[in-house]
């Protein structure tokens, strides 16, 4: 406790040396006159206080590596946050910079000693904010999220292979079973053929008597697809499956995993049958007869295939039994691989906190749950080397319950660091605007003293209000890069695209606005374009806060959840209704922004660059807005109407 006390001094120490760099540099205008006439003098007031904060500095260094040696025991951690800070410090030649800042203070040249110390208290508060931030958190959610999702895929793995072993243990269960469904199926295929060739021969008849015709056969393609479509079904073993809770979603996960005998060619036509509906629905004879010979093609493919996987159940013996039992073994010895990394997680070294943690339960069971299923495929590999492949099927379907229960658990872990890492790239967004916000009103308000100002000079500025309108250009320019920080955070979060348009349409006016100001403009278009990144950052902040309330009410128990919030879009960091109304409001924005643009194009005879990257970003802006209404609309779901307004 004593080590962190002082961890946080060494930081108050570096807010003090900030607010004394920072009042040193407020207060050379109300010095610079007495030091301009007292050139004879070689060490002003200033230089010798600005020396004072040179010894602080130097003080901080050493302070970085003792307390750096006193932490590296029992915090390595911030040990290592210390000496980074150290090394930056140094890299940063904070000392060097605070003896040329003394040397300008002394030679009175005041603006450049200025320009300095703006450039040293950035540094300093990087500093802060470096040894303030703390990302182990963030990491470990990161972490765990990654070893979760191994986890997640590997049982996915394991679950599609022991289905397989489990669909072959119940051929050589009943091989004169499997034979008659294979039979009823290519009959049912051979029928399929059949009638799609009559189709085809109907179309070809059909195209020259134009869309009246093509019409009726459009909606008999449309039920030979249903038709195949079924056939599928029944090859996959979903039909009349509905029992087995398990297998209707794992078939929908593993779409197109699945590489039973004639499912892929199956599915490729009924893709063709589905492209020739359209085309018949059109008119287009040709085309539709085109896509008709495609599924054709593929129906014969999946007769080839199922005529061959009934060749290879028929000649199924003994030797095809053990050589199962062997891949039996192989998957259970996987399973086994899997029990085994998941025990070394949850046995790993941690604070005793952390171990309690109820995820770490869940996980927990899940390694039960596959230690559990690798015991069900041993018992089954048994089975099958006594040939006994029926038992081994019971013991296989044992086995894929334990991996489901497995995988509900990583799956429930994995939401439920989600939505914590969710939360916290929200809070942090939050802050980051909050903190932009702030900044730009700062920078709003002097622009609009400094624009007074000059129409009480006539027009003119002088020196000083110069050397303010820079630090405007200053503040303006750390807000465009405080913007690339929060593009990346989103990109790094698999955020809302929407957001990400936005953020990226302010940094754009945020460049244009510090060119403005270096071109000493500070009228009323450059004052309109501050208030507009203003009100920006409000409506961020606002989509931000409502989708902090939505998650904490998903957060909430199930039964104290409206119905509508059940199934969240869990995929984005906003909630449809907060993208919605960022959506409205950028557009109202645009809006505003294309009216303000063409007045200054008529006012000026000269259109200048920066006006001209202006309508070009605008206009860029526009587009992504466009699509961005469009991937809203094509998720169809409708946001709540109180929360947009």
């Amino acid at each position: 406790m004593k080590e962190r006390a002082v961890f946080y001094c060494v930081i108050s120490l570096l807010v003090f040396v900030a607010n004394l760099v920072q009042g040193q540099e407020s207060s050379q205008d109300n010095s610079s006159f007495n030091v301009q006439e007292n050139q004879e003098i070689k060490k002003s007031p200033l230089g010798v206080r600005q020396q004072r904060i040179k010894r602080m500095i130097v003080e901080l260094e050493i302070q970085f590596s003792e307390l750096a040696r006193t932490l590296q025991k029992d915090h390595p951690e911030q040990a290592e946050k210390l000496v980074d800070a150290f090394k930056s410090s140094k890299e940063m030649l904070l000392e060097k910079r605070m003896d040329e800042i003394t040397e300008l203070l002394d030679l009175s040249k005041l603006d450049s000693a200025g320009e300095e110390q703006k450039k040293t208290i950035d540094d300093v508060k990087s500093l802060i904010e470096f040894l303030l931030k703390d990302d182990d958190e963030s990491d470990r959610i990161k972490e765990e999220i990654k070893k979760l999702q191994e986890w997640k895929d590997a049982i996915d793995d394991l679950i599609k292979d022991e289905n397989n072993l489990k669909e072959e243990s119940e051929i050589h269960s009943d091989k004169d079973k499997a034979l008659e469904d294979l039979n009823k199926q290519i009959g049912q295929l051979k029928e399929l053929i059949k009638r799609q060739e009559e189709l085809k021969t109907d179309t070809e008849k059909e195209s020259a008597k134009g869309i009246d015709g093509l019409d009726k056969i459009a909606e008999k393609q449309q039920e030979l697809r249903k038709l195949t479509e079924n056939l599928r079904n029944q090859i996959k073993g979903n039909e009349g499956d509905e029992s087995k809770g398990n297998k209707p979603k794992q078939d929908e996960q593993n779409l197109n995993q699945d590489n039973s005998p004639g499912i892929e060619p199956l599915r490729d036509a009924e893709g063709d049958q589905k492209w020739a509906e359209k085309q018949l629905e059109k008119g287009k004879g040709k085309q539709a007869a085109a896509a008709e010979k495609e599924a054709l093609d593929n129906l014969n493919k999946a007769l080839e295939q199922l005529e061959k996987e009934k060749n290879r159940i028929a000649e199924l013996g003994a030797d095809d039994l053990e050589k199962l039992a062997k891949e039996q073994d192989s998957t259970a010895n996987e399973t086994g691989k899997l029990s085994e990394k998941m025990k070394d997680s949850d046995n790993s070294d941690g604070d005793p906190s952390e171990q309690q943690d109820p995820l770490k339960d869940g996980q927990k069971r899940a390694q039960e749950a596959v230690e559990s299923a690798q015991s069900k495929m041993g018992k089954a590999s048994e089975s099958l080397a006594q040939s006994s492949p029926g038992g081994a099927s019971e013991s296989q379907e044992q086995a894929l319950e334990d991996l489901e229960r497995a995988k509900e658990e990583v799956e429930k872990q994995l939401e439920e660091l989600k939505q914590d890492q969710k939360m916290e790239a929200l809070v942090q967004l939050e802050q980051m605007f909050k903190e932009m916000l702030e900044r730009q009103e700062e920078a709003t308000a002097k622009v609009l003293v400094l624009d007074e100002k000059r129409n009480n000079q006539d027009g003119k500025l002088r020196r000083a209000d110069r050397i303010e309108l820079r630090s405007v250009e200053l503040l303006e320019r750390g807000l465009t890069e405080k913007s690339e920080e929060v593009e990346n955070l989103l990109t790094d979060d698999g955020a809302s695209v929407v957001v990400r348009n936005v953020v990226e349409g302010m940094k754009n006016d945020l460049i244009a606005l510090a060119d403005r100001v270096d071109a000493n403009e500070t009228g009323s278009f450059v004052q309109r374009s501050q208030k507009e990144v203003e009100m920006t950052l409000k409506e961020l902040i606002d989509a931000v806060k409502i989708a902090q309330q939505m998650q904490e009410q998903q957060q909430q128990p199930p039964q104290q959840q409206p119905p509508q919030q059940q199934q969240p879009q869990q995929q984005q960091l906003l909630p449809p209704s907060a993208e919605l109304k960022l959506l409205r409001l950028t557009q109202s924005r645009i809006n505003r922004r294309t009216i303000d643009f063409d007045g200054e194009i008529r006012g000026s005879e000269k259109l200048d660059g920066v006006l001209m990257r202006q309508v070009r970003d605008v206009t860029l802006l526009q587009k992504k807005v466009t699509e961005s209404a469009r991937e809203l609309a094509a998720r169809g779901q409708p946001p709540v109407e109180a929360e947009i307004d």
